[in-house]
Order: C-alpha cells, then sequence, then structure tokens
C-alpha cells in the first residue's frame, strides 16, 4: 500500500466534499487513474435527474471537468442525452460524442448504462480512425472492443 502524502485530503475530507456536491448541484465528479488514464464521471446524475451517468477518459483533470459539469448543468435543465448525441456547443470547432455502455477494463458490459463522451483529435479524427493522434487513441486503448 503506497503511503498517504500528508497533503491529501482525508478520506472523510472528501466523502464530505462529495456529499457537499450532491446537496448542492445534485451531482459530483470522481475520477480515478486507470493504466496510467484519466478516468472520470459524474455521480448523481442517475439517482437526482433519471439521467446515465457519462464517464470521459484520456483528458486532463480540468478538461474532463469541464466537459462533465456543463453536461450536467444542461441535464439539470432538462436536456436528456443518448447514444449518439452530437454536441458542438462545448469546444467551439469541436464535436463531442456519447455512446453508450462502455465496457469495464475486463471486458464485461456495465449493467447501469454509463454514456461514454468521445472527443476527437485536433484534426477532427476520432478514436476508431486509423490516423487519429496518440492522444486521442488513449480513449480507445481501455475499452477498445467499445469503440469497433
Amino acid at each position: 500500500m503506497t503511503p498517504q502524502n500528508p497533503n491529501d485530503p482525508t478520506s472523510e475530507e472528501v466523502h464530505e466534499k462529495i456529499r457537499q456536491d450532491l446537496e448542492r448541484y445534485g451531482w459530483t465528479i470522481l475520477s480515478t487513474i486507470y493504466d496510467e488514464i484519466l478516468c472520470s464521471q459524474t455521480f448523481g446524475l442517475q439517482k437526482n435527474f433519471k439521467h446515465p451517468e457519462i464517464e470521459v477518459v484520456g483528458l486532463n483533470d480540468e478538461m474532463s471537468c469541464l466537459f462533465l459539469n456543463t453536461l450536467a448543468q444542461r441535464i439539470k435543465m432538462g436536456q436528456q442525452f443518448t447514444h449518439g448525441s452530437l454536441i458542438d456547443e462545448i469546444i467551439e470547432g469541436y464535436e463531442l460524442m456519447l455512446v453508450h455502455n462502455p465496457l469495464d477494463p475486463q471486458g464485461m458490459p456495465l449493467l447501469e448504462g454509463r454514456l461514454r463522451l468521445i472527443w476527437p483529435d485536433s484534426q477532427h479524427r476520432y478514436p476508431w480512425h486509423q490516423d487519429c493522434d496518440s492522444g486521442c487513441q488513449v480513449q480507445a486503448q481501455l475499452f477498445s472492443e467499445q469503440m469497433n
């Protein structure tokens, strides 16, 4: 077990922040590193707004939170997103896409039906395009079967 950094919040502080976010906004963002890739997802959309949770992989924490919080705010206002939804208002000139029910790292379908936010590279290519840059391609590394 890795020793905790003294500057890291305690588990009690993390739980309190999650509780406060859920009370104030109706959702929070949870992030973790898996196979050296940042994975972030909403928590609270299903319970509070009857909408599937949304996840994004391969972006830095700032961009992940920007994308997920923007979508969550729209959901709170009544907008619904489904598999195939295209979002072109978050980053000017770029079209983001939502896909359904990604696979977990062991390849088993997730039962709660999360949506995955897919982002293109700087040339507007998605992870399923062969010439997509490696930064964008990380989205396919964790869940390659979902992208095919």
